[in-house]
């Protein structure tokens, strides 16, 4: 487990590179808890 405090910089970098698919499932989650309250909130 001690393995994780090296990831955080590759963990950075693929987040950059996969912003634009989190922000668009996002996206698309915000609309599905605008017509499904509490759906979408369970985080």
């Amino acid at each position: 487990m001690k393995r994780k405090n090296r990831k955080p910089k590759f963990y950075a970098i693929r987040k950059g590179f996969r912003s634009n698919v989190i922000v668009s499932t996002w996206d698309e989650a915000q609309k599905l808890t605008a017509h499904y309250p509490g759906n979408g909130q369970k985080h």
